[in-house]
């Protein structure tokens, strides 16, 4: 967690958070450095990873509960079978990192932009809860038993919330593994004016064949 002020430790905002029994608590006034050095503790080094963005929505706190139970469940009954082909000593971190986005959010970002929302997220449809699949392992000799076992397990995520209503085609691009398309989940008009502004800030396509990595759209 991250509060800009020179002069409040504990903010309100955070209170939900703070007022816990803790066994350890690092918070406190910190330059930039020693705040990105803590945090670098936590890298795991020669480590393989995988990220998959995916998203719930929901209009209240059951639907948005009831997202989160499929989602641990089909990725929990899925280790099984990974375990089976990764011994978990090789695995470093299985994990889901959930990102709420609300209507506030969503909201604010409308009123104080002046391009519109070209992710496609609509308040109307409720709270987004965006996710992440995290899996870490520590020998590339397990590349292929992870990235086919989480490419299944996500597969299965997908239908089992689609089957419940509560599936969003949107992605966290920053998230999102290889293998998944991110432009499709903004929306079909969204998706033809950020080509169209490609096209024409970049007529050559340079950023689109010449910049490795990342999402490109229209090469």
């Amino acid at each position: 967690m991250f509060y800009d002020s020179e002069t409040v430790s504990y903010p309100p905002c955070f209170e939900a958070f703070t007022s816990l029994p803790n066994i350890g608590n690092s918070l406190a006034f910190k330059t930039v450095i020693e705040f990105a050095e803590e945090i670098g503790t936590a890298v795991v080094p020669q480590i393989n990873d995988i990220f998959v963005a995916g998203t719930v929505v929901g209009k209240n706190y059951d639907q948005l509960l009831q997202g989160i139970q499929i989602i641990n469940d089909t990725f929990f009954d899925a280790l099984p079978a990974l375990y089976a082909q990764v011994p978990p000593s090789d695995i470093s971190v299985i994990q889901f990192d959930w990102q709420p986005i609300g209507k506030l959010w969503m909201d604010a970002s409308a009123a104080n932009g002046i391009a519109g929302n070209p992710l496609g997220l609509d308040p109307k449809k409720g709270v987004y809860l965006a996710y992440a699949e995290v899996v870490e392992w520590f020998d590339s000799k397990h590349d292929d038993a992870v990235n086919a076992s989480v490419i299944s397990t996500t597969k299965a995520i997908n239908a089992a919330t689609a089957k419940a209503g509560l599936f969003d085609a949107f992605k966290y691009m920053g998230d999102a593994a290889g293998f998944q398309s991110v432009y499709p989940g903004y929306g079909a008009k969204n998706q033809r004016t950020l080509l169209e502004i490609s096209r024409k800030y970049d007529p050559k396509r340079v950023f689109q064949t010449l910049l490795p990595g990342g999402f490109k759209i229209g090469i």
